[in-house]
Order: C-alpha cells, then structure tokens, then sequence
C-alpha cells in the first residue's frame, strides 16, 4: 500500500531483490553467493542448506574450512 515513488531510492534498493531465471554465482565464496550483504549467520545458512535436502554438501568436504567459505 506504499507508493514506492514516495520512498528512497537507497531504501527500495535495499529491500527489493531480483533473482534472475538462468542461475549464475558470483566470483567470490559460497556464503557471498547466498548472502552477499553479509547479514546472515552461518548457522542460519548451513540449517537452510539442511532444509534444501544437501546436508551432505556441508560435509563433504575438507573437515578444517567452513563450506561456505570456498572460493566459487
């Protein structure tokens, strides 16, 4: 019910995200790829991941780094 003419350009870009129908990632790591601003713990990322059915994914690699610290 908000006119989005009335609101900050710095504002509407912050709460408005496009995700485009042909998946692409980012140079940068897995947790960028998912959360690029940075806001959202790891916890949170890695039980989404869980819920998404890939809980092997946050195993299967190297025990001593953090999957979503790779470089994609």
């Amino acid at each position: 019910g908000i006119n989005i003419r009335d609101l900050a350009l710095h504002n509407l870009r912050s709460k408005v995200t496009m995700i485009p129908q042909d998946p692409c990632l980012f140079k940068g790591t897995l947790k960028y790829n998912i959360d690029p601003t940075g806001q959202v713990p790891d916890s949170t990322i890695e039980a989404l991941v869980e819920k998404a059915g890939l809980p092997d994914l946050l195993k299967s690699f190297d025990s001593e780094k953090n999957i979503l610290d790779y470089e994609v």
